[in-house]
């Protein structure tokens, strides 16, 4: 892809599929890693047919512009959740949490627990809060 379309980046939307097929196709649905492999490679034997008959291109074109950027936010504010909660600058809140559902594992009963979650004043003594901070202070002109 980024020798012949000189786009590099556009395989990183695939990128997703791993994470997918590796934590809820292998670990909760259980299915063997080489399964999932196959279901990998046929997703992209699809993809490749839908790239050169050029149906790919006319779903795109068929997506209107707003809604493109829209889906382009939507998917940077989910980065940044995701790397502000990794970073502990987002805290659980563990009073009043309440059990969601219920569902049978391996003959044993697994309770799924809300916990919401709220912006919170990070803890500037806790090494992951400060690794992010440095590391984040770094990239700065």
């Amino acid at each position: 892809m980024g020798l012949y379309a000189n786009v590099p980046f556009a395989q990183a939307p695939g990128m997703g599929l791993n994470a997918f097929f590796t934590f809820t196709v292998v670990m909760i649905m259980g299915f063997t890693w080489q399964q999932a492999l196959a279901i990998v490679f046929l997703c992209g034997v699809l993809n490749f047919i839908l790239v050169i008959t050029r149906v790919r291109k006319m779903l795109i074109l068929a997506i209107p512009e707003s809604l493109q950027y829209a889906i382009g936010g939507g998917i940077g504010f989910f980065i940044a959740y995701i790397g502000l909660k990794n970073a502990h600058f987002l805290d659980f809140i563990t009073e009043g949490s309440s059990i969601l559902s219920s569902r049978i594992e391996d003959g044993k009963i697994v309770q799924v627990i809300s916990r919401d979650v709220v912006p919170s004043l990070a803890r500037f003594n806790d090494p992951v809060t400060l690794l992010a901070l440095i590391d984040s202070s770094s990239s700065l002109p």
